[in-house]
């Protein structure tokens, strides 16, 4: 989640450093830009500058001050265990955030062996959150939520692509429940095993010849 945030900001500097080489024009590089901050401003969410933030690595150095201060904020009142946190925990947060800066910063001005392990990549953040983590208790939760998530929207958009396929203009009566459903048949028959599969589509199962005898209703 840290390295998109710290991708768009390194983004448009490439841009600038490579121009000459591209063959681009002042306007074009500005023109393209333009568009990283567009779809950056697009894409960003609170989960991005949280983990910019509690990365280790980067420990938010490049935020704006005022950005960096709803961030801190952010943390200090999430709502564990979606209760309001007491004005105690929100202080308690506060320090073990300021504990978790003085800790990353003291490796990176050092350069210590626990900071070219993170990034070296020998050592995720995740990784770091859940063993140095149990040193800030309450980070520690938002930090394993943060770095847990999937950074990337092709799931989401390929499930949507799967609702717009199943309720269609031309299936339009479907019920909301029968639409989930079919979607879920759809994205998962591939993980089933070949019997399951086939059995599911009927197309292992030997069809009952009609009896001559059976009463038509």
């Amino acid at each position: 989640m840290s390295d998109v945030y710290v991708s768009f900001l390194n983004l448009p500097l490439q841009f600038e450093t490579e121009a000459a080489g591209l063959l681009l024009t002042e306007i074009e590089i500005e023109y393209i830009k333009e568009l990283i901050k567009s779809r950056f401003q697009f894409i960003y969410g609170d989960a991005h500058g949280v983990g910019y933030l509690l990365d280790p690595r980067y420990t938010g150095e490049k935020l704006e001050p005022k950005l960096r201060e709803e961030l801190e904020e952010f943390i200090v009142n999430f709502p564990f265990d979606k209760e309001i946190p007491s004005q105690e925990n929100k202080i308690a947060t506060y320090r073990q955030l300021m504990e978790f800066f003085i800790s990353a910063n003291g490796h990176k001005a050092r350069n210590s062996f626990h900071y070219k392990m993170l990034v070296q990549e020998q050592k995720s953040p995740l990784e770091y959150w859940l063993i140095n983590g149990t040193n800030w208790p309450l980070l520690q939760k938002i930090a394993k939520k943060v770095f847990s998530m999937a950074v990337s929207s092709a799931s989401s958009e390929r499930n949507f692509s799967t609702f717009g396929f199943v309720h269609s203009k031309l299936r339009n009566q479907l019920t909301p429940e029968t639409v989930k459903k079919l979607v879920f048949v759809k994205t998962n028959i591939h993980e089933l095993d070949g019997s399951t599969a086939t059995s599911f589509i009927g197309e292992d199962k030997e069809q009952p010849e009609d009896d001559p005898d059976e009463e038509i209703i």
